[in-house]
C-alpha cells in the first residue's frame, strides 16, 4: 500500500505543479505585433465614422498656419521684418550706392545710426 501511496504521490506532484506568477505569453514578438496590427485594423473598420468625426472637429478647433508653397518645409506668410537702425559696419561693408541710400535715410530721420 505504501508503495501504491507513492506512486499516486508523484503523479499528483508531477501533473499539479504550483502555478508560476504572471501569465506565459503564447505569442512570439512578431506574432504579438501582427495581431495587434489586425486588431487595431478591425476597430478602425467598426468606428471608421466616429473617428472621422472627431478628426474633423479636431481640425476645426486645431488650425495650422497657412505657408507658401515651396515643398515640404514651407516658408510662413508674412512679412519680412524691416532694419530700422543701422551700424556703422552695416555702412562700411555694403556697396558705396547702397550706402549712399543708407546715409541719405539716416539723414532724412527715417532710420537710425547706432556705433
Amino acid at each position: 500500500m505504501t508503495e501504491n501511496m507513492e506512486a499516486v504521490a508523484g503523479q499528483v506532484t508531477a501533473e499539479h505543479q504550483p502555478r508560476k506568477r504572471g501569465r506565459k505569453s503564447l505569442l512570439t514578438p512578431v506574432e504579438r505585433a501582427i495581431a495587434r496590427k489586425e486588431y487595431q485594423r478591425q476597430y478602425y473598420q467598426k468606428n471608421r465614422d466616429k473617428a472621422k468625426q472627431y478628426q474633423r472637429e479636431y481640425n476645426l478647433l486645431h488650425r495650422k498656419k497657412t505657408r507658401i508653397e515651396s515643398g515640404e518645409n514651407g516658408i510662413p506668410l508674412g512679412r519680412p521684418a524691416v532694419k530700422s537702425v543701422y551700424t556703422i559696419r552695416d555702412i562700411m561693408s555694403s556697396s558705396p550706392e547702397k550706402s549712399v541710400r543708407m546715409l541719405d535715410m539716416i539723414l532724412g530721420g527715417k532710420r537710425s545710426l547706432t556705433m
